[in-house]
C-alpha cells in the first residue's frame, strides 16, 4: 500500500477478526465465554481500530490494546486461547502483508505479535494474581497460620508486575529481594511441624512431611517466577505460575478441608494424634476436667482454661497447643494441651507445663476470688506422655469413652489433686482395654467365656421371703478379676453394643437354664436396654428363655432400663404382644416422673415399678427424699403396681420401707441379700 487508508484498512482487519471469533464460537468448549452478539460485534470493532494504530505506528497503541487482554480475561478466556488467537491473527495479517495489503512488512508483524504475546502473559499474570490474592483473602479467617505469608508473597509479586516504564527494572529487583528474604517456603513449614498442625491433620507425620515437600516446591517455584519476572521473560513467568497457582490452590483447599474434619470431631482427631506411634515417645497432653457440671463449675473451667490458652500462646515452654471441647449435650467440658517435644526433653517440659498450671490456676482464682483449695474441687488435670503409658494400645474408635474413663477415675481416685500423671491411672488403662475387648467378643456368643452371671435376691418386706432373683452380669478379664456392671454398662451403651450384650446376656441365661436342675417356683428378672426390644434377635433370645424358664417353673419379667434416648412408651407393646410380664428399672433417676406413670398406666403388662437406690438412699435423713419415694408407692398402690425398692443396705432403711411399702412391697439391696453367682440361687 503506497498510501494507507484507515478506514479501508479497518474494514480488511474486521473481516479478519469476525473470521477469528466466528471460528473460536464454532469450538464447544469456548463459545461459552461469548454469550452476547452484541460483546461480539464490540471486541471485532475494537480490535480492528486498535490494530491499525499499531499497524500505522501511532502513540501509546500498544498500551491501549491491554484494555482488549482485560477484556478476554475478565470474560474467562484462558489464556493459552488468547495466545492461540494471536497466533491465528498473526497468520492471517503475514498474508495480507505479503500481498501489499496491510502498511506493515512481515519482520514487523512478527516483532507486533511477539510484543502483544508477552504483554498478554504480564497481564494474564498479574491479573491471576490479584485473583488467587482475593481467594486467599476470603480464608484468611480459617486458615490464618497458612494464608498470610502467601498473600505477602502475592501482593509483591503483584506489584512488581505492575510496575511500568523505566523504573520497573530497579523496584522490582527490590521486591524480588524482599520476596527472597522474607518468604523462604512462606515460612510455613514451621506450622506444618508444629503441635496445631499434627493434631488438626488426621495423619500427623505423613500429612506435616507432604506438605512440607509442597511448600519447598512451592518455595522453589517462587524463586523462579520471581528471577523470570525480573528478566521480563513473561512466557516463561506465566508457565511457572500456573504450576505454582495449582500447588497453592491444593495447600488451600486441603487446610480448608483439614480444618472443617477438626471442627465436626476433634476427639477424633486429637484420638489419631495421641495415638500416632511415631509420636508416642514426643507427646505430653494434660486434659482439663469439672468435677461436677454446674453453672459454677462451667464458669471457673472456662476461664481457668482461656488463661492456660492464653499463657501457652505467650510463653516459650516448647511446641504447643491448646483447645477446648464443648459437649453440652452430654455435658462434657474438656481442655487439651498438647506439646511435641524431644525425649531428652521431656523433664524440662514436664516442668514447664506444671509452672503454665501454677500460673493459669493463679489467674483464674484471682479473677474468680476464689481460694486454691476452692478451684480444686472443680478442676483436674491428667499429664499424658507416651514412655510411660502405651496409649496407642487404645484404639482410635474407642478414645472418646476412654477419655470419659480417665474423666471418672481422676475424680473417684484423686479428689484433692489438681496433677494427676498417667502413670498414676496405668491399672485404669489396662483394665480399661481388656474390658473393652471383652465385650466386643461378646458379639459371638460362642466366643470365649467372658462373661458371667450373677443374681440379686428380691424380698417380699412383709413376709421376708423370696419372690425372685434379678439377674446380673459381671465381665472376667482374661486374669481373672471380676469387672462389676457399674463399670463397664456404661460402655456397652458408649459403643453402642446394647443389643449385642442384652443377646449374650440371655444366651448365658438360656444355657444354664437348660442344664439347670432345680424347680423352685420364682421369677427371674431380666434387664434389657429399651432399643434390645425392637431388635428380632433379642426378643428371639427372650423368648427362648422363657420356654427354658417355664419348664422348671420359673416366670420371666422383662426388666426395661428407661434411658434418655428411647421413649420407654414406645417400647413396651413390643413386650406386651408377647404377653411379658414388665417391670421398669431406675424408677426416679431423672428420666421418669409421675406424667410418666400415667403414660404408661395403659400397659396391663406392666407390673413392676423399681425405685432408684439413689432415692432409697436418701430417706433416711432427708424428708424430701422420703415423701417422693411414699409418694411414688401410693401412687404405684392406686394403679395396681408392685414397688421394688432398690439399695437396701441397712436394718433402718428397711423399717422405713416397711411402712410406706404397706406390707405390700418388694425389696433388693445387700442387706437383704448379696449378688453371687446364679447357681448358688437357682
Amino acid at each position: 500500500m503506497e498510501k494507507t487508508d484507515p478506514k479501508k484498512l479497518q474494514g480488511i482487519l474486521n473481516r479478519v477478526f469476525n473470521l477469528f471469533y466466528h471460528n473460536l464460537l464454532n469450538l464447544p468448549h469456548l463459545s461459552s465465554f461469548f454469550p452476547s452478539p452484541h460483546m461480539f460485534k464490540g471486541l471485532v470493532q475494537k480490535q480492528s481500530a486498535l490494530m491499525v494504530n499499531l499497524l500505522l505506528d501511532k502513540e501509546n497503541s500498544l498500551k491501549n490494546y491491554e484494555s482488549v487482554i482485560l477484556l478476554h480475561h475478565k470474560i474467562g478466556l484462558p489464556q493459552e486461547d488468547f495466545i492461540d488467537s494471536m497466533e491465528f491473527i498473526k497468520g492471517q495479517l503475514l498474508n495480507l502483508s505479503e500481498k501489499g495489503k496491510v502498511p506493515a512488512s512481515p519482520q514487523k508483524v512478527e516483532s507486533l505479535f511477539h510484543e502483544l504475546t508477552e504483554l498478554s502473559h504480564e497481564i494474564y499474570l498479574t491479573e491471576d494474581l490479584k485473583e488467587l490474592r482475593k481467594t486467599w483473602e476470603k480464608f484468611l479467617a480459617y486458615i490464618p497460620e497458612i494464608a498470610s505469608d502467601q498473600i505477602k508473597l502475592l501482593e509483591a509479586l503483584e506489584q512488581a508486575c505492575l510496575i511500568r516504564g523505566e523504573e520497573k527494572s530497579q523496584t522490582a529487583q527490590e521486591l524480588i529481594a524482599f520476596l527472597i528474604k522474607n518468604i523462604s517456603c512462606f515460612e510455613a513449614n514451621h506450622y506444618f511441624s508444629s503441635a496445631d498442625f499434627l493434631l488438626k491433620s488426621y495423619s500427623a507425620r505423613d500429612v506435616s512431611l507432604a506438605l512440607q515437600k509442597l511448600n519447598e516446591e512451592l518455595y522453589n517455584l517462587v524463586c523462579h517466577l520471581t528471577k523470570y519476572v525480573r528478566n521480563r521473560n513473561y512466557k516463561y513467568a506465566y508457565r511457572t505460575w500456573v504450576r505454582l497457582s495449582e500447588k497453592s490452590k491444593l495447600l488451600l483447599l486441603y487446610s480448608i478441608f483439614m480444618k472443617y474434619k477438626w471442627e465436626v470431631s476433634k476427639e477424633k482427631s486429637l484420638s489419631d494424634f495421641l495415638l500416632d506411634p511415631l509420636f508416642e515417645e514426643k507427646l505430653f497432653g494434660l486434659v482439663f476436667i469439672p468435677t461436677d457440671v454446674d453453672k459454677l463449675a462451667i464458669k471457673i473451667f472456662k476461664i481457668f482454661s482461656m488463661n492456660l490458652i492464653k499463657l501457652i500462646n505467650e510463653g516459650s515452654y516448647g511446641l504447643g497447643t491448646a483447645f477446648i471441647h464443648e459437649d453440652t449435650e452430654r455435658e462434657i467440658y474438656r481442655c487439651y494441651v498438647l506439646y511435641v517435644t524431644e525425649r531428652e526433653k521431656k523433664d524440662w517440659l514436664k516442668s514447664s507445663i506444671k509452672k503454665i498450671l501454677k500460673k493459669a490456676e493463679t489467674l483464674t482464682c484471682k479473677t474468680l476470688s476464689l481460694k486454691e483449695n476452692q478451684l480444686r474441687k472443680y478442676i483436674k488435670a491428667a499429664i499424658m506422655h507416651g514412655d510411660v503409658v502405651k496409649l496407642s494400645s487404645i484404639s482410635r474408635e474407642d478414645f472418646p469413652i476412654f477419655m470419659d474413663t480417665i474423666e471418672e477415675t481422676i475424680k473417684e481416685k484423686f479428689p484433692d489433686k489438681l496433677i494427676v500423671e498417667l502413670s498414676d491411672l496405668s491399672e485404669t488403662i489396662n483394665e480399661f482395654q481388656e474390658t473393652i475387648n471383652a465385650i466386643k467378643l461378646l458379639k459371638n456368643t460362642d466366643s470365649e467365656n467372658y462373661l458371667k452371671l450373677y443374681g440379686q435376691p428380691i424380698i417380699n418386706l412383709r413376709t421376708g421371703k423370696r419372690e425372685g432373683i434379678e439377674i446380673l452380669s459381671r465381665i472376667i478379664l482374661p486374669n481373672g478379676k471380676l469387672i462389676p456392671p457399674f463399670k463397664f454398662l456404661k460402655v456397652v451403651k458408649k459403643l453402642k453394643f446394647t443389643n449385642t450384650f442384652d443377646r449374650a446376656v440371655l444366651h448365658k441365661l438360656n444355657e444354664f437354664l437348660n442344664t439347670c436342675k432345680k424347680k423352685d417356683k420364682c421369677k427371674i428378672f431380666v434387664n434389657l436396654y429399651p432399643t434390645s426390644c425392637y431388635s428380632y434377635e433379642v426378643l428371639e433370645k427372650l423368648n427362648e428363655v422363657r420356654q427354658s424358664a417355664t419348664k422348671r417353673n420359673i416366670e420371666v419379667v422383662a426388666e426395661i432400663i428407661e434411658t434418655e434416648d428411647v421413649d420407654i412408651g414406645k417400647v413396651l407393646p413390643s413386650l406386651s404382644s408377647l404377653n411379658f410380664k414388665i417391670a421398669i428399672d431406675d424408677f426416679g433417676t431423672g428420666y421418669s416422673n409421675f406424667e410418666r406413670i400415667a403414660q404408661l398406666i395403659e400397659h396391663e403388662n406392666l407390673k413392676f415399678i423399681k425405685i432408684d437406690g439413689g432415692l432409697v438412699r436418701k430417706i433416711k435423713k432427708d424428708k424430701v427424699f422420703k415423701a417422693i419415694v411414699e409418694t411414688i408407692t401410693l401412687l404405684a398402690s392406686k394403679l395396681d403396681k408392685i414397688v421394688i425398692y432398690e439399695f437396701v443396705e441397712d436394718g433402718e432403711i428397711l423399717s422405713i420401707l416397711k411402712k410406706l411399702g404397706e406390707g405390700k412391697a418388694l425389696g433388693q439391696g445387700y442387706f437383704l441379700g448379696k449378688p453371687e453367682p446364679i447357681e448358688k440361687l437357682i
